[in-house]
């Protein structure tokens, strides 16, 4: 009889900088509290380095607030046909302020898609020629009434009312109200590149 295999782990940077991100920590407060240069961090997180010495792990650990055992048992719990639990308030929160809107995310950051829910302050208006979005990009309104201007088109929505759109071409949407406006916004791939990734 042939030994079943064990299972292949993602490298443990991976949960490190998922934990990071929901304590809403930067890679550099993070990289102060270990006494390590971020770039050093920054290898860890993304997998450059698989598994980091076990005096640097329980160092991030510590900075993070877990103790050794309980960072390993979040980590041999994992495999990759796993399911990651969120909720409606949030894994974590991108406050883009003085555009007026705030992105919070459903799920830990992956790069296949974002879920989540955006709101834009009252009569606040975002164009999407400012920043890159991806491909595909569905808006459904939670609260509230959005207009869309999509290549030369006008679209109004009301509360419940969908848009799927490909982002590439660039859009802007509005908040007609002078109250919070809330979306459902999907995108796929994920509305950030690497410099997000980097963080």
């Amino acid at each position: 009889m042939t030994p079943s295999k064990s299972p292949k782990f993602p490298p443990i940077g991976f949960l490190i900088r998922e934990i990071r991100l929901k304590q809403r920590l930067t890679a550099r407060e993070l990289a102060k509290r270990v006494k390590i240069d971020p770039r050093l961090l920054n290898a860890i997180e993304k997998g450059r380095i698989h598994m980091p010495s076990m005096e640097r792990i329980a160092d991030l650990a510590y900075a993070l607030g877990l103790d050794l055992s309980r960072l390993f048992a979040q980590y041999c719990g994992r495999r990759p046909e796993q399911v990651s639990q969120g909720s409606a308030s949030g894994e974590f929160v991108m406050d883009f302020g003085k555009k007026g809107f705030k992105l919070i995310s459903y799920t830990v950051p992956v790069r296949e898609m974002f879920c989540g829910k955006m709101t834009l302050s009252g009569k606040k208006r975002v164009d999407t020629d400012k920043f890159s979005l991806p491909v595909m990009v569905f808006i459904q309104v939670l609260i509230g009434k959005l207009a869309v201007e999509y290549q030369d088109k006008a679209i109004s929505l009301r509360e419940g009312g969908t848009l799927l759109l490909n982002g590439a071409n660039g859009f802007t949407f509005q908040n007609l109200s002078q109250r919070e406006t809330s979306l459902l916004f999907f995108t796929s791939p994920a509305p950030w590149g690497q410099s997000f990734f980097d963080r």
